[in-house]
């Protein structure tokens, strides 16, 4: 790698090459290698949550705020690997950052996130604002590699005996519908991949066919019960800080003034 700030290179004869040529030019302070290659993953200690095979509320203890990071990054990491997986994306060292985001519960118990929190963030909420690295998937532009029949990290998904219920449920969800779950479905779906996604139909096909084929054997590991679905980050966090959101939305409730008589509606005049 070269270490350059410089964005151009002069090759002999006189031609001009652009291009990144400062390392980390992006000032990451981790690199891709160190969650997406099979033995860095494994180095985790998040990956002790996935490759379990207890409950991971055996494995974390879900009181403690401390869980959370292992939690977050499970829960991001299993996400991506389904999804490349899915799309036989091959190339994904050069699409994914490790960013450092806030996180926080608001008085509506909701979680939120971000790379920088402002006061009003501050005054909305009702936990500790929490620094967690999460992963950042990016476009990916070397994907729908069919011929492959695994990428670099499929090993991973074969050791993952957690994930999400949102993943899941919308996977079931979509390869139902590309195979008419509901009337017409099937056909809408490729129609929208292929006039508004903009792929081909022979790639749709591809695609289509990944899509089921991954619904149904996560299907099958959760029905012989080699899969779990216990991974939440966001009802981990709401439930950590449950009684905060409870007293706060107590106290908002009590603060909320009245209507004043004049700006109360009056009932509507019977009608004959």
């Amino acid at each position: 790698m070269v270490q350059s700030a410089n964005s151009k290179v002069v090759l002999p004869g006189g031609n001009l090459v652009y291009g990144s040529l400062a390392q980390n030019p992006r000032g990451e302070e981790s690199s891709p290698e160190d969650y997406w290659t099979v033995d860095a993953i494994r180095g985790h200690s998040f990956y002790r949550v996935l490759s379990s095979r207890s409950p991971v509320a055996n494995t974390l203890n879900l009181d403690d705020a401390k869980s959370l990071q292992d939690l977050a990054l499970a829960q991001d990491m299993t996400r991506g690997v389904i999804l490349d997986s899915i799309f036989r994306q091959a190339d994904r060292l050069g699409n994914i950052s490790i960013d450092e985001l806030q996180h926080y519960v608001t008085t509506e118990g909701e979680v939120k996130w971000d790379d920088k929190v402002s006061d009003k963030d501050k005054a909305d909420a009702v936990s500790p604002i929490q620094s967690l690295k999460r992963i950042i998937y990016k476009d990916n532009d070397d994907g729908m590699n069919w011929g492959r029949n695994s990428i670099s990290v499929s090993p991973i998904l074969a050791d993952t005996h957690h994930i999400d219920q949102t993943v899941y449920n919308r996977l079931q969800w979509l390869a139902g519908l590309m195979q008419d779950s509901e009337a017409g479905s099937a056909a809408k779906i490729k129609d929208y991949f292929v006039n508004v996604v903009h792929i081909s139909g022979e790639n749709y096909d591809q695609m289509r066919s990944s899509l089921i084929n991954e619904a149904a054997s996560l299907k099958s590991r959760l029905d012989s019960k080699d899969i779990q679905l216990d991974v939440d980050f966001e009802g981990t966090m709401k439930k950590l800080y449950a009684k905060e959101i409870e007293a706060a939305q107590a106290k908002n409730a009590n603060t909320t003034p009245s209507p004043s008589p004049n700006n109360v509606t009056s009932a509507p005049s019977p009608q004959n």
